[in-house]
């Protein structure tokens, strides 16, 4: 009888034990991650992506302790390729930063309005700081934080990384031509494709007409503000314009338009600026 109830008792046993390793093995990918073991495994985690293609985030130092079961990490310099490519933001969340090289800034894309916004290099070494001090909260015990803290976060050494990345994250003339899908918040490329709209709903070909360059400015602005567009100064307007009527209507600028004051002008024959009736 004895015996019996052991045996009953062992299967009882083994059943509850059974049925926790399905239920831990169900469970076991909702376990949390175990924490980072240093600032570099960190940021690896973090971008592993781009831990892949650029390499380690961080030059580590490692030394054993006398009493032989602790680490001391010291972070010794920042992988600056690495740091680079994570201004660049992630373009999966619809984040970015580029660098415009014809004009020398830093654009971040603003995903609610649709467009890149300039940003400042300043702002770029204010992102890599916030990061590394994020990274240093949440670090274990036996990583330095005088390197982490203080010297990673220099403005020297930041503004390193944002150099690096004006390389790293160039884009040419080509990112906001007209035509292009990327749009600036103030943009020369917002004011081509208003050109183009100008030419095809305000100029008419008309054969005993002519436009000077100088009166097609004004009636362009004109448009513009209508359209919450702010002006454009007369020396970007020409090539704009010039692209886009002869676009439209295979017109080139001619140097013999008379003007208001009779005199000889830029502008062209055959044309007629018609808006708003006039």
């Amino acid at each position: 009888m004895e015996q019996d109830e052991t045996s009953e008792t062992l299967r009882r046993v083994r059943h509850r034990l059974k049925g926790a390793e399905v239920k831990s093995s169900l469970f076991e990918n909702d376990a949390p991650p175990l924490p980072a073991r240093s600032p570099s495994d960190w940021f690896a985690r973090k971008f592993p992506e781009l831990a892949l293609q650029y390499g380690p985030p961080m030059l580590e130092r490692v030394e054993t302790l006398l009493d032989q079961d602790s680490q001391e990490i010291t972070p010794v310099a920042l992988n600056e390729e690495f740091f680079a490519a994570v201004l660049g933001g992630d373009p999966e969340l619809g984040h970015r930063v580029i660098y415009n090289v014809p004009d020398l800034t830093f654009h971040f894309f603003d995903p609610r309005e649709g467009v890149y916004c300039e940003t400042s290099e300043q702002k770029l070494v204010l992102v890599l700081s916030q990061y590394l001090i994020r990274c240093a909260a949440e670090m274990p015990p036996g990583v330095r934080m005088e390197e982490l803290f203080g010297q990673l976060r220099e403005e020297a050494e930041l503004k390193k990384v944002v150099r690096r990345a004006r390389a790293l994250l160039a884009a040419d003339d080509s990112f906001f031509a007209v035509g292009s899908p990327n749009r600036r918040l103030r943009g020369l490329e917002n004011h081509g494709t208003m050109a183009r709209a100008f030419a095809r709903m305000v100029l008419k070909p008309r054969a005993d007409s002519s436009l000077t360059v100088s009166d097609c400015y004004g009636v362009f602005n004109e448009f513009c503000q209508e359209r919450g567009l702010g002006p454009l100064d007369r020396r970007s307007f020409r090539p704009l314009i010039t692209d886009a009527v002869w676009e439209e209507y295979n017109l080139t600028v001619r140097h013999d338009v008379l003007g208001a004051n009779k005199r000889q002008q830029h502008g062209w024959k055959g044309l007629l600026a018609s808006h708003n009736g006039n």
